[in-house]
This record gives structure tokens, sequence and C-alpha cells, in this order.
């Protein structure tokens, strides 16, 4: 999907997952919630994923397709890439398997030295996952004066970073974060997956 003129109300999908145990067997949550502009909630998602897992991508494409409001959501929104621990999110493919533009949206600029360092203690196939992250293209932007700047980056397609800005300043309103990422941020922060509940 084409995104040239964003609308004041262009409906975004916003996700987040709940807290983990580290290093445990087992699922969590992830959330997505859909708003309307800066304001309306027009829906909230939810998907289990395993901890540490490689389903990150095709469940949330799953929750994605199989919302009611899929036909109205223009554009994805991760808080990160890495859901779960480090089930990774290749936004890549979220985008061709959903058919919509995704943005992965980060606080800071990632250490990816550090990331590899970590991949290559935890997993014997680190090397599969490393490599989704040998393709992240950062950028960032200033939504607002006095505010600190957004991360990103963005699946391959017709996004641009002057579109991007245009989506965030649309979809953010008291942070500096779109509002559908700061919700789904505040739904996943009040559940904990230690029971799988």
């Amino acid at each position: 999907m084409k995104l040239t003129k964003i609308k004041d109300e262009i409906r975004a999908i916003g996700i987040d997952d709940a807290p983990f145990i580290p290093h445990t067997k087992g699922k969590t949550r992830v959330f997505g919630v859909i708003t309307r502009g800066n304001q309306n909630i027009e829906g909230i998602e939810q998907v289990k994923i395993e901890i540490d897992g490689t389903d990150a991508t095709e469940k949330l494409a799953e929750m994605i397709r199989t919302s009611k409001h899929y036909g109205q959501i223009r554009v994805i929104m991760l808080n990160g890439i890495t859901f779960g621990g480090f089930n990774i999110v290749d936004i890549d493919e979220l985008a061709k398997l959903t058919d919509l533009p995704t943005i992965s949206v980060i606080d800071t600029n990632p250490n990816f030295d550090s990331i590899k360092i970590a991949l290559q203690k935890h997993f014997e196939d680190w090397e599969t996952r490393w490599d989704v992250f040998t393709r992240v293209r950062i950028e960032q932007v200033t939504i607002k004066s006095n505010s600190k700047p957004l991360f990103f980056h963005y699946s391959v397609g017709d996004l641009t970073a002057d579109i991007i800005k245009q989506i965030f300043i649309k979809t953010s309103q008291r942070s500096n974060s779109p509002e559908c990422i700061r919700i789904a941020h505040m739904i996943g922060a009040s559940f904990l997956s230690k029971k799988n509940i």
C-alpha cells in the first residue's frame, strides 16, 4: 500500500509486548492498538508469541490480517523489532504479509555490537536472527521542539523519512511517541505472563 498524503485521522496499529520472565520457556502476550489520528481508539488486538521464539513476524501478521479493522489500517508501528525477548520481527516480511507499510520506533539508537554479542551467547541460530539486524536502517527525526528525537527504521517500498515524520505528527499527542504505541505499551505493562495468564 502506497502512502502519499497523510490524513489527520489516519488509522494506525501500534504494537508492544507484555512483561515476561527472561530466558524462560512459554509465551507472552503482544498487543495491537488501532487508533484514528492521535485521539480515538478504534480497537485492541492481542496474540501470544513464544518467548525468545521465532514466530513473531508470522503471529503479528495473522493478528493484523484477521482484525475487523484490517481494511482501514494504513500503517503498522512497532515498539522496536524484538518482542518476548529476542523473538525478532522482520519488518520487510511483515509489510509483505500484511500489504501495509511498517515502521519500527525506537527510543534510543540501538547498540548493535551488544545485540550481536547477546545473540551469540544465547542462541544456536544467532546468525539467522542477526541477519534481520544487518538490514536495519536507522534514521531519526524530531517531532516537537525541545523534545528528544525519535529513532526509527522502516520497510522497503514507498515510505520515505518525510512521510514517516508526517505520520508521527498526525498520530502523536501528549508524548513524542505515537499514541497507538504509547497505549499498547501501557496495556502490555499491566500484564504479567509468568503463568501464561
